[in-house]
C-alpha cells in the first residue's frame, strides 16, 4: 500500500511500518519541528494499524471499515476482540516465501 509523493519520483509508504520508520527518523533528528512531525507520523501509523486489524475481520461491516478517527477505531477493535482493560501484545507472523 503506497502512494506517490508530490514530485512523483519516490513512493510514500502508507503501511504502519512505514509510518513507524518515519517516526523514528524524526525522533533521531530531535528538533522541535521534527518532534512535532514524529507525533503526527505516529498517530497516522496507529490509525493505519487499527485499520489493518479491522480489515482482517471478515464480519465487520463496510461502515466500520470506513472510520478514520483513532478513538472510534479503537472502540471498534475493543468490541471485536473484547480486550477491556487487559494488556494485549500483537505480533506479526512472517509470511512464508518472502
Amino acid at each position: 500500500m503506497t502512494a506517490m509523493t508530490n514530485n512523483g519520483s519516490a513512493e510514500y509508504g502508507l503501511h504502519a511500518r512505514d509510518y513507524l520508520a518515519r517516526t523514528r527518523a524524526c525522533l533521531a533528528k530531535g528538533s522541535p519541528a521534527t518532534l512535532f512531525y514524529a507525533a503526527f507520523e505516529l498517530r497516522c501509523g496507529i490509525e493505519a494499524r487499527l485499520q489493518q486489524y479491522l480489515e482482517a475481520q471478515r464480519e465487520n461491516t463496510g461502515k466500520i471499515k470506513q472510520g478514520w478517527r483513532i478513538a472510534k477505531l479503537a472502540r471498534h477493535v475493543n468490541r471485536r476482540f473484547k480486550t477491556g482493560d487487559k494488556v494485549v501484545q500483537l505480533t506479526e507472523v512472517p509470511s512464508k516465501g518472502v
